[in-house]
Formats: structure tokens, C-alpha cells, sequence
């Protein structure tokens, strides 16, 4: 197909975007991301079809009847393998709505600091000034002490499991990880890190996130499950990936009783934890008040 092409017309990127522009832009991403999702979703109905042999072109023939599974194991086979897809198609998703949400959050902010600049023109530059960095000082500080959650969970433990670096084959090993994500139901103090080292030695990293981007508790039924987005590092002396920044997306299920991780760089998914790490003693989501 052919790709749009942005910045859209009447954005200049020579003389600066105002913040209108930025989010103009940050919008046309979002789009051309869910644009490129329905395409991957679309190419694995299909390759369902072509296993069922329902795939057929416009005169009702079979296309390319020779992928048609021959067995009911093949079926499943590839059922399995569409459902891989469909879940990282899924926690793709779930970063395209949390940028979404950000989008508002910076066009709100936006908003009311152009206001406010507006009614301090009155002012010295000096005074304005320091008005300025006052403001900016006590929403920092706001931030870092009273955002609430609405659920919170932690955990220590040690377990085997499988996991995959990269689009390389799942590995078998052990993962340690520890978390306190929002406690007491604040954000501030949050923590997690995790390290999977395979029992042939070729992968050995550590994970620590560095800045929580967005707790999301559904709730309405789905109690049980917290979605944590936000960046982080792998520590220097990692064996099998490269050391430095990365997001992260976080899905914990204590119905499941573990929790799944997947981390991207830009060169996209960068391991992922291939399934639910069982947490042996037991996990726990608490709702906040």
C-alpha cells in the first residue's frame, strides 16, 4: 500500500511547530499505527482462512488450496500461532490508547499555561519569570506525592520459565523479579525490576524501570488485572540483549496469579516474557479506595 506522507500540509518543520502542530502530528502517528495493526490483523484472518480453506478469490475458487491444514493438529497449530500475533496486535493497542490519552493531557496542559500566560502579560518580565518557575516547582512536587491509583499489587519471587529475546526461539531459565507498584495507592515510591538468565547462560539481563507512564486498573468486572506502562533500562553487563533504554508493557492478572512483560527499543519488541510468569506464592491486586 501506499504509506501517507506527514508532517501534514501546512506544517512546517523548518520554522517550529507550535503546539497545535505537535499534536497534530502525534495524532497522524496514532492513526497510521492503528492503519498498520488492521493490516496485521487483517493478513491473519486470512491465513486462518487459507488453513480452513475458506480463502477463495472472487469466482468462489480456493487460493492456494496447498496451505489448507491436513489435520486437525495442523489446525490448532496454526490457531496457536494466530493467537500469538493477535496478543502482541493487543498490547499494542494498549500503548496506542495510553499515547492517545497523553495527547489529551499535553493539549489540556497546553491550554491552560497559554491562559495563564495570557493573564500575566500585564506583569514585568521579571516577575513574570518567576511566577513561572514558582508554578512549576509546585506541580512537580504535586505530581511526585499525590497521584493515586486506583489498584495497587507487589511481589518477590523466583521462578523457571520460558522467555523470548527478540523474534529468537523461547528459552527456558529463571526469572527473579520484585515489584510495589502504587503503594499505600500512590504512585510515588513505585518500584519494579526483573531479570531472566537462561540455563544456557547465552541471555543474563536485568530490567529496572525508571518512570511509571500510566497504571491502568479496568475494573467493571476486571478487578483482577492491572496494565502498567513506561520506560526503563537493562542494566550494563547484560549477556544476549543490548544494555539501555526501553518501554515497557506491564499486564498483571492474579487470576492468572503472574505477570507477562514485554519491552521494545526502537527496533520494536526486544523479549517478552512468552506467556504469564507464575508467581509460586501467590499474587494479589488490591482495589484502592
Amino acid at each position: 500500500m501506499t504509506f501517507p506522507n506527514i508532517p501534514p500540509e501546512g506544517i512546517n518543520p523548518i520554522e517550529g511547530l507550535d503546539a497545535e502542530q505537535v499534536a497534530l502530528l502525534l495524532l497522524a502517528s496514532i492513526a497510521f499505527e492503528e492503519l498498520g495493526l488492521a493490516h496485521v490483523i487483517n493478513t491473519e484472518a486470512e491465513k486462518l482462512q487459507g488453513a480452513i480453506g475458506t480463502l477463495v478469490d472472487e469466482n468462489g475458487d480456493p487460493i492456494n488450496p496447498f496451505i489448507q491444514a491436513g489435520s486437525l493438529a495442523e489446525l490448532l497449530e496454526v490457531n496457536r500461532e494466530v493467537e500469538k500475533v493477535l496478543r502482541t496486535v493487543i498490547k499494542k493497542e494498549m500503548l496506542l490508547q495510553f499515547k492517545f490519552e497523553n495527547v489529551l493531557e499535553f493539549l489540556s496542559t497546553t491550554t491552560s499555561t497559554t491562559t495563564t500566560t495570557t493573564e500575566s502579560t500585564t506583569t514585568t518580565t521579571e516577575s513574570t519569570t518567576t511566577t513561572t518557575e514558582s508554578t512549576t516547582t509546585t506541580s512537580t512536587t504535586s505530581t511526585a506525592s499525590t497521584t493515586t491509583c486506583d489498584c495497587s499489587t507487589d511481589w518477590d519471587f523466583f521462578t523457571e520459565h520460558t522467555a523470548q529475546v527478540g523474534t529468537g526461539t523461547p528459552q527456558p531459565g529463571i526469572v527473579d523479579t520484585a515489584a510495589d507498584i502504587c503503594p499505600d495507592c500512590l504512585l510515588n515510591g513505585s518500584f519494579f525490576n526483573f531479570r531472566f538468565a537462561s540455563n544456557d547462560g547465552t541471555v543474563d539481563f536485568t530490567f529496572v524501570a525508571d518512570v511509571f507512564d500510566v497504571i491502568n486498573c479496568p475494573g467493571s468486572g476486571n478487578e483482577n488485572e492491572m496494565f502498567v506502562t513506561g520506560t526503563g533500562h537493562i542494566e550494563d553487563g547484560a549477556v544476549g540483549i543490548d544494555p539501555g533504554p526501553y518501554s515497557f508493557a506491564l499486564h498483571v492478572n492474579d487470576s492468572q496469579n503472574g505477570v507477562d512483560l514485554e519491552l521494545f527499543n526502537d527496533n520494536g519488541t526486544a523479549f517478552n516474557t512468552n506467556g504469564f510468569v507464575t508467581d509460586p506464592g501467590g499474587l494479589e491486586i488490591d482495589e484502592c479506595d
